[in-house]
């Protein structure tokens, strides 16, 4: 889990997460004036680019650790799971996953971890199984022949 991309990941994340803090900072007030002049427009359209950005991170982390895995994305046709940066943003309008698409993807990840953990955890059990009866049995052993 903390492989180098997972680190760049939290660093863009906390990068992402400061400008939305001054962004905070920034918020006009509900006022009809704050609305004609377009401040209100222009603090949701920039909103909206920073959760996009938070998204673009999350995508890029989370097809990495899938393609680790070799677990599958889901259908990016699906336009429940899988978002489009608008043209005005971003010329090449990435696609980035959804909150069901992380949701899922990592539900996926989560699964694939696991099946490969019970193969080591079913193996472990049984040599600390058998190395204690061996530890037990040599202990028995010399009190036995003393006897």
């Amino acid at each position: 889990m903390w492989t180098k991309h997972y680190r760049v990941m939290r660093s863009e994340l906390a990068k992402c997460e400061k400008a939305r803090s001054e962004l905070e900072k920034k918020h006009p007030p509900h006022t009809v004036q704050a609305e004609q002049d377009g401040q209100l427009q222009d603090y949701i359209q920039e909103s909206d680019s920073l959760y996009e950005w938070r998204l673009l991170i999350l995508t890029e982390y989370w097809m990495i650790e899938a393609d680790r895995l070799g677990v599958p994305l889901p259908d990016r046709d699906d336009r429940t799971l899988w978002g489009r940066v608008e043209f005005d943003s971003d010329p090449r309008e990435p696609r980035y996953l959804t909150d069901a698409g992380i949701r899922i993807v990592r539900a996926d990840i989560r699964e694939e971890r696991r099946q490969r953990r019970e193969p080591v955890t079913f193996w472990s059990s049984i040599i600390i199984g058998v190395v204690g009866a061996l530890t037990g049995l040599a202990s028995v052993i010399p009190n036995w022949w003393a006897d």
